[in-house]
């Protein structure tokens, strides 16, 4: 399939929650966005070279915990803590400087996998000074890269792979050696959104695509992406008027208003920007950041900041893993503007897999217990209440979920039947595979003893003729 891959596609899979029809969007909320217009998608030369030098920062770490003979597996887990937490991206959006960075957020996950504390200092100066060397190599490829790209350098290639037992149809992006790959459905509907909101001057859809998987794979660190599912966003949506998602991208968001990490990349698929540039005033918003307690506190200092600078109803609804032991867990809790806090039970709900657009299941169980605050100031609780039946049930399955189309209903009616058909093929299966072992079972067991019995006289008849043989000869 080539890039003419198109939104009103027939095939079943396009049918997924993610092209439901949600209420139209509220009224425009350009008045408090940041008035500075989001920078340019940049080429698919700069992004390739971004990429494939954040890949190499990436491997730093683990590779100078092997040469400090300590096990490497946790490597790639604390680097990306690492990361969100010295990330500038007033600087770079993805890439790291190796300057002024703090050392102090993974300083014990660095004992914890038994590195000397005496040997943290230095391993910290070996990183930086690698990542400086990575970032200035980044800097002095960039001046190299042609100004003008050529057709042939920016062409896409793109195909089409059918649904298989292995997953739903998925499209493969490939340009410059790198292959992207998307589900179908989440390819249609980013196809969609540019069609929307890109400008006469971003690049086709296939270079705005491709750019954009690579920004966010490149940034697809261990156990950091995360989701609410979307009966939540649902119930939040019918029942408390929330129409925006804080932390969002355009591969997951399910309201149409979300802000997402990176302007340049994510504004021709309908991004509003960053949220630390936006500035509501009134408003009900659903926010579950990153799982990293650097933007966590970030997150609440800015929350905190909306909430005394206005006199309109404003709340938020914060979605944040129980870290009680962590400083960004009790900065919410000790906020002026929290009205209430709900725990949900680690085995009571499910995430969102932040790389649910390329996997085959798009959702797992949550590996721990989840708080939701409500930070709100008096006018927005009067508003828009903080109840919490509703979320806790949205939060097990239950909720007030968008109905399905004849469709999506057709393909999961489907998909049970053929789930039954495969169980009751492999019991029978198994019935038959019990039967013939219970009758070959039997059938030794009748035959089996005279065998054994005709063959045991015959043994002790050979070992005597055999014996006889022996005393005769002597």
């Amino acid at each position: 399939m080539d890039s003419s891959i198109s939104a009103s596609s027939s095939s079943s899979d396009a049918s997924s929650s993610l092209t439901l029809n949600l209420p139209s969007p509220p009224p425009a909320l350009s008045a408090h966005l940041s008035s500075t217009p989001p920078p340019p998608v940049p080429s698919l030369q700069v992004e390739l070279l971004r990429y494939r030098t954040f890949e190499l920062q990436k491997k730093i770490l683990p590779d100078l915990l092997k040469q400090y003979n300590v096990s490497n597996r946790q490597g790639p887990m604390i680097f990306s803590r690492y990361h969100f937490t010295n990330l500038k991206p007033d600087v770079d959006p993805i890439l790291l400087t190796g300057e002024n960075e703090s050392n102090s957020c993974i300083t014990t996950e660095l004992l914890k996998v038994s590195l000397p504390k005496k040997k943290v200092p230095k391993l910290m100066k070996d990183l930086r000074i690698l990542l400086g060397k990575t970032y200035k190599t980044f800097l002095s490829n960039l001046k190299r890269l042609p100004t003008q790209a050529s057709s042939k350098s920016s062409k896409i290639k793109v195909t089409h792979s059918p649904p298989s037992s292995h997953g739903p149809s998925t499209v493969q992006l490939t340009h410059g050696g790198i292959t992207q790959r998307i589900n179908l459905p989440h390819y249609l509907r980013l196809q969609s959104q540019h069609s929307l909101f890109s400008s006469p001057s971003s690049p086709p859809f296939p270079s705005s695509a491709f750019t954009l998987l690579l920004r966010y794979d490149a940034l697809s660190g261990p156990g950091f992406q995360a989701a609410v599912p979307p009966s939540v966003l649902d119930y939040l949506l019918n029942s408390q008027s929330v129409k925006m998602e804080c932390f969002a991208s355009p591969l997951n968001h399910r309201y149409p208003n979300y802000c997402s990490a990176f302007s340049d990349t994510d504004s021709p698929f309908g991004s509003c920007g960053s949220f630390f540039n936006f500035s509501p005033k009134v408003g009900n918003f659903e926010s579950n950041p990153p799982f990293v307690p650097s933007v966590i506190t970030s997150m609440i200092e800015h929350i905190d900041g909306l909430l005394e600078g206005t006199v309109e109803p404003l709340s938020f609804i914060i979605i944040v893993p129980e870290w009680r032991r962590e400083s960004c867990w009790e900065r919410i809790k000790s906020s002026v503007h929290l009205k209430k806090i709900v725990t949900v039970k680690q085995k009571d709900h499910v995430y969102r897999e932040g790389s649910a657009y390329r996997r085959r299941t798009e959702e797992r169980i949550a590996s721990f217990d989840t708080t939701i605050f409500w930070c709100q100031n008096e006018e927005g609780e009067r508003a828009y209440g903080n109840e919490e039946e509703g979320i806790l049930r949205a939060f097990k399955g239950g909720g007030d979920v968008i109905p399905m189309s004849r469709q999506q209903q057709t393909s999961a009616s489907t998909a049970a039947i053929e789930t039954s058909e495969k169980k009751e093929k492999k019991e029978k299966k198994e019935k038959k595979e019990k039967k013939r072992k219970a009758t070959s079972s039997n059938f030794e067991a009748l035959l089996g003893g005279g065998s054994n019995s005709k063959k045991s006289k015959k043994e002790k008849k050979e070992k005597k003729h055999k014996k006889d043989k022996q005393a005769s000869t002597k």
